[in-house]
C-alpha cells in the first residue's frame, strides 16, 4: 500500500529499496511500518548516488520538509491554463 508522507521536520525512513524509478527517484518499504514511499531526489550529487542503489539494499533516508520550487499563474480557480 502506498502512503502519503507528511513531513514538517527532518525525519528518517529505514527500509529496503523495492524499485528504482529512473535516475532521480526510488521506492523504499519502511521496515517499521510496511509503508511504501517514493523518494524523489533533487540534488545532482545525490542523484548520482541513486545509480549505486540496487533493489533489496538497506537504506536510511532522511526526508526534509518540501521547499517551494515553482509557482504557476492559473486562470479562474485553476481550471484553465494550469
Amino acid at each position: 500500500m502506498r502512503r502519503a508522507y507528511s513531513c514538517t521536520a527532518l525525519q528518517a525512513i529505514i527500509g529496503r529499496v523495492v524499485k528504482k524509478d529512473g535516475a532521480t527517484s526510488f521506492d523504499v518499504v519502511d521496515a517499521t511500518g510496511g509503508g511504501v514511499y517514493t523518494i524523489q531526489v533533487a540534488n545532482p550529487t545525490r542523484q548520482a548516488a541513486i545509480q549505486l542503489l540496487n533493489v533489496g539494499d538497506s537504506v536510511t533516508v532522511v526526508v526534509s520538509p518540501p521547499t517551494l520550487v515553482s509557482v504557476a499563474e492559473c486562470s479562474f480557480f485553476g481550471l484553465i491554463g494550469c
